[in-house]
């Protein structure tokens, strides 16, 4: 495998289809997980409201309840697909074998599946690369000035847990900064309304969701955090093809954990970036 021959496999069209198929799945997901969030509110205003008929709490809390599940379960499903996509690029890009042909048919069903519907940013995201204004999927990933195959592999796998941290982190400061200035506005709320101390209870249950969402959030960084840490510890050892799989098992775990952090932020970061990396290696 020449140096180049990497960097040039991933700008080909079919490998483009499929980071813009993964993309449009975290985007779903992304949607859907701001949905559930916004359904949550809705649990915590509705419990505000002064309805004398208990039955019509239930139903409606019951209702929204079994939404949120029926979301969470499609979000964590395109979660699935946007990382097998994922890992379905990686090992085509790197010529790893170690993926079955059912595997394979899956991942070609998820981008079919997507090509077919209406791509009006198609031509844009894979025209466009990370310095771009959207930022697109063209050199996915960086050069990093390395020669060698192994050391080409290991240059872009240590590229993918950066990503990982940087946006990862980013993510969960939002969400908990999210959960505290509403956990406030609902202080603020009760002493407005002179709550007593049984409403204030009752008002912290229906919070509770709130705290769930976000301890849920934390559990997955963790895990992130976790894997993070084994592949940056193997990547400094790795040798050959076997290492780099095994390093690269440890990304795909990592990518199926339900923490999908919004689009925007990548938007955001996505340029600086790719400049720092740029001036970093420049010769």
């Amino acid at each position: 495998m020449i140096k180049n021959s990497i960097f040039d496999k991933q700008n080909e069209k079919g490998m483009l289809d499929i980071l813009y198929a993964q993309r449009q799945y975290y985007n779903k997901a992304n949607k859907l997980d701001s949905i559930n969030l916004l359904l949550i509110l809705i649990v915590c205003m509705f419990d505000f409201f002064e309805i004398n008929n208990t039955m019509i709490k239930l139903l409606v809390n019951g209702l929204i309840a079994l939404i949120i599940y029926i979301i969470s379960y499609v979000t964590n499903d395109y979660i699935k697909k946007g990382a097998d996509l994922k890992k379905y690029f990686d090992y085509k890009l790197y010529e790893f074998n170690d993926i079955t042909k059912q595997f394979e048919e899956n991942c070609r069903k998820y981008i079919h599946n997507i090509l077919k519907k209406n791509k009006p940013y198609y031509n844009q995201q894979i025209s466009n690369d990370g310095k771009s204004n959207p930022p697109g999927l063209k050199d996915w990933y960086f050069d990093e000035g390395e020669t060698k195959r192994l050391d080409i592999i290991k240059s872009t796998q240590s590229q993918n847990i950066k990503w990982d941290k940087k946006i990862s982190t980013i993510y969960l400061i939002i969400v908990i900064i999210l959960v505290i200035v509403l956990f406030i506005t609902y202080l603020i709320t009760c002493a407005l309304m002179k709550f007593n101390i049984i409403e204030f209870l009752a008002g912290l249950i229906s919070f509770a969701s709130f705290f769930c969402y976000l301890f849920k959030k934390i559990i997955s960084y963790i895990k992130i955090n976790k894997c993070v840490y084994l592949a940056e510890h193997l990547l400094n050892k790795a040798k050959n093809d076997v290492d780099l799989i095994e390093i690269q098992k440890i990304i795909d775990k990592r990518r199926h954990e339900n923490f999908c952090p919004p689009n925007i932020i990548h938007k955001i970061i996505s340029k600086s970036v790719h400049e720092e990396i740029e001036f970093i290696n420049k010769k």
